[in-house]
């Protein structure tokens, strides 16, 4: 969803920027099967979509935005069962990420 909304917005199919803050408008609607937990998180959610395409438009190569959310990973997961593996998978996803980025520069 993240991705989806970013790619969106900086695209221009989208006002989802402005729409993002608008958490209780009709779009945000809520099925009878939406577990509690995800719609509680909503507005913050929304927020995250807002904030990551502000720091993409700074930094259109995303490097940034990844530390950021790997580093997040490392700090939520540390304390958790399986935390190497999740970390690994972050740390991995950074690397190709930024390989295939640098490989795709300029096409």
């Amino acid at each position: 969803m993240l991705i989806v909304g970013v790619i969106y917005e900086l695209y221009g199919k989208t006002d989802y920027r402005q729409r993002a803050q608008q958490t209780d408008s009709p779009q945000f609607y809520k099925s009878e099967d939406t577990d509690e937990y995800i719609w509680s998180k909503r507005e913050s959610w929304a927020q995250g979509i807002v904030e990551a395409i502000n720091r993409l438009e700074k930094d259109p190569s995303g490097f940034s935005l990844l530390e950021e959310n790997v580093a997040e990973v490392h700090e939520y997961y540390e304390t958790q069962p399986n935390s190497k593996l999740v970390i690994a998978g972050a740390e991995i996803a950074q690397k190709l990420y930024k390989t295939l980025y640098s490989l795709t520069e300029g096409i």
